[in-house]
């Protein structure tokens, strides 16, 4: 086999950036419009198109493709045609170096709907969809169009466009503004908006009187609020906590401060404004949190503390509230804003008809016109994305493209990372991945989830919000097709499997073919025995089928790091595509069945689910362990040898001979009641030997290497744990001796100097294969350890 090296001009374009790393994704190209993908995969309805100017143009695919193992590689290419450093993929399998690989995929666009995909086979996987990690770019990212700041500026909202692209962004509805804001504060708002909230886009558009009727009109909105209840120092500091705990942070933190609050509504005002924020503010940009009473009042008090002087030292002053009410129809103001029983009659010219270096963007806006803060930057990119839009107009809904837009204007990447790029807002847990969400999710399950207050991580206090049923339908529509999948489809199998047999497979069971699934998952009101999953009642209403199998196979392959072991690995067998399909048909009819078995009331025989027994088999349970992070796992081998292996710390922590472990106190009661911490299992027997911190090193014999767990594979019946070690992958096996543990390491290569420190313990006899503690040079390195305990 010949391998075909990592293009020149792609490592010279590395080079040539000084070693700098490129950007993730890939550059799409169609209609002379660019943007950047995380991937190649995308669905397009009948009359979509990959961006919104055009329903027949091609689009381009390019940037680099990682390899990271030499060997042959096998592309299958469904629509288009790709080029890999120049050289046509036929389908055959590819011989390619590890590296960069310069990637081109080109796919005409014709009538009907159209999937774009990409998926590989190579050296240890199967065949996949490739992953975004593997995709990357140095073109850097596309020049902004102004088409994201056109929308968050309202301009949208006056100046139609008829693109389905294109969205205005509504203010709040000010049916009620008197019954909700403070009249002075109205006032001073209209004046300088910018003083109050340093990002907000509200622009100045009227004189002082003028700005003195409108507030008088606004303030007469709207019937007088009740008698408030009075906050409590109490109430604020729950709130205080909510503030945090919920997520609200991850918006209003440093990016989009909520400092003086109390200056415009009252904790009474307020509160009702965040039982029902979309009532308010029907954009949904600030979404419903789903709060109790309780909670929108504690939020409500603790925000109401802060208040602005230059907003209450100066008294409003006196307006003509029927002149109001005239300026607000003729202004303009209704483009944006909503009140009951009143029309706009302000008129402006469309989008396609307008002049970008006059009216708002003028560097001296003329009477009468919105006078925004802009930027020379700004108006330049606002201006250029006018005289675009007048060359080639948009033409067609292309949802794809408009999503990472509205993931951005909906402050969705706050709590979650999407296309590889880590949340910008900071909580205090962390939020599923929003990349490949479309192709794990059903469509049907995306838009309830995105309106309702469902949840299936039970123990998280992060709220997950709800946008209104707009834009959950939007989004339920587009995420599925920015993922390349249909969103119409069923999203299971057609194929039949025997939910008896799944139910008993996720219990803890062994003897009948338990997994031990509900060690780390919930089911229904019943929590996750040990650590916490996603609860899996609502899995079969929740996942694809496509996505499930494949995450029962290789789920490291699409979450890298994830402690979910890979227990169907290797090739397809009748065997494991029978396992996999009782464990679906065990989720699609969860309603009907019972718990898994395993919950309830532990015993305490030897045996029984609170205290496993190793018969002929290994045991493996991702459980709290005594001196262990909580992401442990507990493997009982036969023969009566145990051990912690921690994925927290990427290492073995000990190993006991005697027993496997007592659940009890975690089956019974999940926390402590005197510590608040979670019960721990107990250990059965004597621990012989304890590891120390990070036996393997890589570079520097006396620094601890950055770790990074991958997962782990089941071998026969024992773990295979996969990890890294500043970038080195090892694999680590562990079977039981008379008397002790065979640990059998394997490296795909060693580049580096590296070494095995034995950890010296009372009592315990350790050797190995290696000559001294280096580990050898070269490809495919495999040694042994081996620990004894003396009788």
């Amino acid at each position: 086999m010949v391998l075909r090296a990592a293009p020149l001009a792609c490592l010279m374009a590395l080079a040539a950036a000084g070693g700098a790393r490129a950007a993730t994704g890939l550059v799409l190209s169609s209609a002379g419009l660019d943007s950047v993908r995380p991937h190649p995969h995308l669905f397009l309805a009948a009359g979509e198109g990959f961006t919104p100017r055009s329903a027949s143009a091609e689009g381009r695919f390019e940037g680099l493709l990682s390899v990271e193992r030499s060997g042959a590689y096998t592309f299958h290419v469904p629509a288009g045609t790709l080029s890999l450093g120049g050289e046509l993929v036929n389908g055959e399998p590819l011989g390619l170096a590890a590296g960069l690989h310069a990637f081109d995929l080109r796919v005409p666009r014709g009538e009907g709907d159209l999937l774009v995909t990409v998926e590989w086979e190579g050296p240890g996987f199967y065949r996949e969809p490739i992953p975004q990690r593997y995709f990357s770019h140095e073109r850097g990212a596309p020049a902004s169009t102004g088409r994201q700041q056109f929308e968050d500026l309202g301009c949208a909202n006056c100046h139609s466009s008829g693109s389905a692209s294109l969205r205005g962004r509504l203010g709040p509805d000010l049916t009620d503004a008197g019954g909700r804001l403070r009249p002075a504060w109205i006032h001073h708002w209209l004046e300088a908006p910018e003083r109050f909230r340093s990002w907000a886009t509200m622009p100045a558009m009227l004189d002082s009187q003028g700005r003195a009727d409108v507030a008088a009109f606004l303030a007469s909105l709207g019937r007088a609020p009740p008698e408030e209840r009075r906050p409590r120092s109490s109430d604020s500091e729950r709130g205080r906590t909510a503030f945090q705990s919920l997520g609200c942070v991850a918006c209003h933190g440093s990016t989009l401060p909520l400092t003086g609050l109390g200056s415009k509504m009252t904790p009474g005002r307020l509160q009702s404004y965040l039982l029902d924020p979309l009532a308010h503010a029907p954009d949904g940009r600030m979404p419903s949190l789903h709060l109790s009473d309780d909670e929108a009042f504690d939020l409500a008090a603790y925000l109401a503390l802060s208040r602005d002087d230059a907003f209450e030292v100066r008294p409003a002053p006196p307006g003509d509230a029927a002149r109001g009410r005239q300026l607000v129809g003729e202004s303009g103001c209704l483009a944006c804003h909503r009140i009951d029983g009143l029309e706009s009659s302000a008129k402006a010219p469309t989008l396609a008809s307008l002049d970008p270096g006059t009216g708002c963007l003028s560097e001296a806006v003329p009477p009468g016109l919105p006078r925004y803060r802009l930027t020379p930057e700004d108006r330049l990119v606002l201006a250029r994305f006018i005289r675009d839009h007048e060359g080639v107009p948009d033409s067609v809904p292309a949802p794809a493209f408009d999503l990472p837009r509205r993931l951005r204007q909906l402050g969705c990447n706050a709590c979650h990372e999407t296309d590889g790029v880590p949340p910008t807002g900071a909580v205090a847990e962390s939020a599923p991945p929003l990349s490949g969400a479309g192709r794990k999710l059903r469509a049907a399950w995306l838009e309830h989830v995105l309106q309702s207050p469902s949840r299936n991580l039970d123990w998280q206090q992060l709220r997950m919000p709800s946008y209104g049923s707009a834009w959950a339908a939007w989004l339920a529509d587009a995420l599925p097709k920015a993922a390349g999948i249909d969103p119409r489809e069923a999203g299971w199998s057609g194929s039949t499997g025997d939910r008896a047999r799944g139910l008993q497979m996720l219990g803890v069971d062994g003897e009948r073919g338990g997994m031990g699934c509900i060690g780390c998952h919930g089911w229904k009101q019943f929590p996750a025995l040990g650590e916490d999953g996603p609860n899996l009642f609502d899995a079969g209403q929740r996942l694809r089928w496509p996505w499930f199998e494949r995450w029962m196979r290789v789920p490291a392959r699409i979450l890298a790091g994830t402690s979910m072991p890979s227990y169907f690995s290797g090739p397809p067998t009748a065997r494991s595509q029978a396992a996999i399909a009782d464990l679906w048909a065990a989720f699609r009819a969860a309603g009907q069945l019972p718990p898994p078995p395993g919950f309830g009331g532990a015993r305490e025989l030897p045996g029984s689910e609170a205290r496993p027994v190793p018969v002929d088999r290994a045991i493996v349970i991702r459980w709290d362990m005594p001196e262990a992070t909580p992401s442990a796992f507990a493997v009982g081998l036969p023969g009566g040898i145990s051990y912690c292996f921690d994925a927290g710390e990427t290492r073995l922590r000990y190993a006991w001979r005697g027993g496997f472990v007592d659940m009890s106190r975690t089956l019974l009661a999940k926390k402590n009641r005197e510590t608040n911490l979670t019960e721990t299992a107990e250990v059965v027997g004597e621990v012989f030997f304890r590891e120390g911190p990070a036996p393997v090193r890589v570079g520097n014999r006396n620094q601890i290497p950055q770790r990074r767990f991958r997962g782990y594979r089941m071998v026969g019946s024992v773990p295979e744990f996969h990890y890294e070690l500043d970038g080195m992958e090892v694999r680590e096996r562990i079977l039981g001796t008379q008397g002790g543990l065979v640990r059998t390491f394997f490296i795909p290569r060693v580049d580096r100097p590296a070494w095995f420190l034995s950890t010296e313990s009372e009592g315990v006899e350790i050797r190995s294969t290696l000559v001294g503690d280096r580990i050898p040079f070269g490809d495919s390195v495999r040694f042994e350890v081996t620990i004894l305990a003396h009788p």
